[in-house]
């Protein structure tokens, strides 16, 4: 069950993680972040503490920018980016958070 449930967390992020571009933006809270997360059908059902790993992990993989505008609502979940280089440890910690005791 767990493992089905990290798979589908970490397909529902679904980080591309392309090459990120120069560019600046603030990025959200990881409380405003989890928040946001919370909404997500496949989210729902994760605790506090989950959300809040995941979270930190976006924070620190994903575009500033992107998670900013996931927050505001102006990008869906699958239109967060981040470097490429990075998306099976990105992957492998969203898994993990997922799997954590609640």
């Amino acid at each position: 069950m767990r493992a089905q449930l990290a798979r589908k967390v970490a397909a529902g992020l679904a980080l591309a993680l392309l090459p990120l571009a120069a560019c600046s933006a603030d990025p959200p809270s990881q409380q405003a972040l989890a928040d946001k997360l919370k909404t997500e059908s496949g989210y729902n059902g994760l605790s506090a503490q989950q959300l809040s790993c995941i979270s930190g992990v976006l924070l620190k993989y994903a575009k500033a920018s992107d998670l900013k505008d996931y927050v505001d609502g102006k990008k869906s979940l699958e239109g967060i980016r981040g470097p490429k280089d990075t998306k099976d440890e990105a992957d492998k910690k969203v898994a993990a958070c997922a799997t954590s005791n609640k």
